[in-house]
């Protein structure tokens, strides 16, 4: 298997547990100010209240889905040097020197060719 597909297919599973993990989390705010809005209409909760407790909940959830994307990128990262496998960017960095480096002995073949 080339580094190419192990890194797309590891950017894929990533991206993939990235993007139902928050949909859940949008999912679960979502829920949350629906049961606090029933809670304001059938007055177990006031207008401030439910407000204050939807604020907290979904702070907390936004929380957990920034530290949920920061794990899911280490992790995945550290996958990847188990592996010993480059990230796409160490790989573009290379590739750029790689082409760099190129220009500059096509330069050099031109000058000792004059």
């Amino acid at each position: 298997m080339e580094l190419r597909n192990i890194q797309e297919m590891t950017g894929e599973l990533v991206s993939k547990l990235r993007t139902e993990s928050i949909g859940a989390i949008n999912k679960a705010e979502k829920e949350v100010n629906v049961i606090v809005g029933r809670l304001v209409e059938r007055g177990k909760l006031t207008q401030a209240e439910g407000q204050r407790i939807y604020t907290d909940l979904a702070s907390r959830l936004r929380t957990g889905r920034e530290d949920l994307e920061k794990r899911l990128e280490t992790g995945s990262r550290k996958a990847l040097d188990r592996l010993n496998i480059p990230s796409k960017t160490e790989v573009d960095q290379l590739s750029s020197r790689i082409n760099n480096l190129s220009r500059k002995v096509a330069t050099l073949k031109k000058q000792l060719a004059s």
